[in-house]
């Protein structure tokens, strides 16, 4: 079966609960990163999307236009956030790190509706 960013979306959205717990927290980050950067492949560049080569195609949106320079901050901002929630387990998050994630989703989300 295949999957959308809407569902990785979904999914957290599914995980993100009041009182979730730190490792449900990270889980929520990881799949809003995942979310919005396979959103931005379907729209943007797509043949720079390959696995591994996130901050290369972070790095390559920033050279493009408004649009796609806006997207790089939000990605770069994002990646930053689940780096932390995936590989530095012995950093605590942040009080408003599963809140910036969703917002940050869910306006990239919106931005690349047109």
């Amino acid at each position: 079966m295949s999957v959308t960013p809407n569902d990785f979306l979904k999914s957290a959205a599914d995980m993100n609960t009041a009182g979730c717990d730190e490792m449900a927290q990270r889980n929520v980050i990881s799949r809003l990163y995942y979310a919005a950067y396979h959103r931005s492949c379907e729209f943007i560049k797509p043949a720079y999307c390959q696995s591994s080569m996130h901050r290369s195609y972070i790095d390559q949106l920033n050279k493009g236009g408004h649009l796609e320079r806006q997207i790089s901050g939000s990605l770069k901002r994002m990646h930053a956030r689940r780096i932390i929630a995936d590989y530095r387990l012995n950093e605590d998050l942040k009080n408003d790190a599963v809140t910036l994630q969703s917002l940050a989703a869910n306006e990239l989300f919106t931005k690349l509706l047109n």
